[in-house]
């Protein structure tokens, strides 16, 4: 029976707040070094910096995709502050009179700042990167904002996607909703009671995590006891979230994750999006690129003003990227 598993149904928006949506196919979210780094998580040093093309790029947090998506400005991609520091149960407020977005674990009275300046201030402490307003949303750089809320940001560039998330993760799952309405709804409200989106696989701890969150509770003639997070992640067990869910629905959605985790190793943190279309999506084609660019080192691409290039870029090539990262002329 399905125990773990994490969400991503949509709710966002912009300085006034919505969201929704998601997919259903397994990748790994390090498929481009180039704004990556090895372990999965946007290297800090620099910002996500992607060719224009026509495919809008979309923004999950903690399981959730936002309605608001991220928008590419000079070649950096930045993200709504709104859907970001909402999603993430952050309080977020404007202040008309000193253009200033404040971003706060709980409600409190805001120093007023002296400047007026439009400004991001987080927790009390100021962004050294000034937001941008765009029809009314506010966006920061998504290296920023992940800097700023203390969380994980990855990039999905297989179907252009920005994740940012509590936890790290290595891999993504698209959970279909429209396969397994029940399970996904259980999966979704536990999300909302503050279960991760997260499974570090232990298959070692699956029966005694069973076992723990299953206890005194009875059973029920063709229903599951569906656990959230499931037995088969270490996040399970005593305190996780149980719903009575038909056993068709519930047998089917466990046998589906189970398909998809099992050439995972244990210890893979898996981050578990619910997919709320078809459980089909393919990776979108992004407008082809130019190939006829081409620069003979990187002193002719810093004239050009285009350093850095990322691969997939127009001009880059591995003679110009010495340390195979992805990332020439840095």
């Amino acid at each position: 029976m399905l125990k773990k598993m994490m969400l991503i149904a949509a709710m966002a928006a912009s300085l006034t707040g919505c969201l929704s949506q998601s997919h259903d196919r397994t990748d790994n979210v390090n498929r481009q070094p180039n704004p990556v780094s090895s372990k999965g998580t946007i290297d800090t040093v620099k910002p996500i910096r992607l060719n224009a093309v026509s495919t809008a790029i979309r923004l999950f947090v903690n399981g959730y995709q936002a309605t608001s998506a991220p928008k590419i400005i000079s070649g950096v991609t930045y993200v709504p502050v709104r859907s970001a520091g909402e999603l993430l149960h952050k309080i977020v407020s404007w202040d008309a009179a000193t253009k200033t977005v404040f971003i706060n674990d709980q409600n409190q009275n805001q120093a007023k700042p002296a400047s007026n300046a439009l400004k991001l201030i987080v927790n009390g402490k100021q962004a050294n990167v000034a937001p941008k307003i765009l029809s009314g949303v506010t966006y920061v750089p998504v290296r920023a904002a992940g800097e700023l809320l203390k969380k994980y940001v990855t990039w999905d560039a297989t179907i252009r996607a920005v994740y940012i998330n509590n936890q790290m993760h290595n891999k993504v799952i698209y959970f279909p909703a429209v396969r397994y309405p029940q399970t996904a709804a259980h999966m979704k409200s536990a999300m909302k009671r503050g279960e991760s989106p997260i499974c570090t696989i232990d298959r070692g701890g699956a029966d005694e995590n069973r076992e723990q969150s299953l206890s005194g509770i009875p059973t029920k003639e063709g229903y599951d006891r569906d656990e959230f997070p499931m037995a088969m992640c270490a996040e399970g067990g005593t305190g996780a979230d149980v719903a009575y869910v038909k056993s068709s629905d519930n047998r089917g959605a466990g046998s589906w994750v189970g398909n998809k985790m099992e050439s995972f190793p244990d210890g893979t943190r898996v981050l578990i999006v619910i997919d709320t279309n078809s459980g089909a999506v393919s990776a979108p084609k992004p407008t082809p690129q130019p190939s006829n660019v081409y620069y003979k080192n990187c002193t002719a691409v810093k004239a050009a003003g285009k350093a850095p290039l990322y691969k997939g870029q127009p001009g880059y090539s591995t003679s110009l990227d010495r340390d195979h990262d992805g990332v020439a002329c840095e």
